[in-house]
C-alpha cells in the first residue's frame, strides 16, 4: 500500500472537519464514506489546485478521481506532469 502524501491528505482533511485526527485515511479509503459529497469535492478540487499550483486537466474531473485519495493523487501527478 502506498502511503498517502501528507499535504494531499491535509487538503482532504479540510473537506472532511467531522473526521477526527484518529481516523485513519488511505490510499483506498472510499471518500464518499468518509463525507465527501459534490459541493465538497468541488472545493477539493479548488483546493488542491490552489495548494499545489496546478490545474487539474479536464481528463481528471471524473466521479472515480474523488472516490479515494489514491485516485487524487494520480489526478495531481497527471496535472503536474502537465505543467
Amino acid at each position: 500500500m502506498t502511503t498517502p502524501d501528507p499535504e494531499l491528505l491535509a487538503v482532504v482533511r479540510r473537506h472532511l472537519p467531522e473526521l477526527t485526527e484518529d481516523t485513519e485515511i488511505t490510499e483506498d479509503s472510499p471518500l464518499a464514506e468518509l463525507g465527501l459529497d459534490s459541493m465538497r469535492a468541488v472545493d477539493v478540487l479548488f483546493d488542491i489546485e490552489d495548494t499545489f499550483g496546478v490545474s487539474l486537466p479536464d481528463a481528471a474531473l471524473r466521479p472515480d478521481t474523488f472516490n479515494s485519495l489514491g485516485g487524487l493523487r494520480a489526478a495531481l501527478e497527471q496535472a503536474r506532469v502537465s505543467a
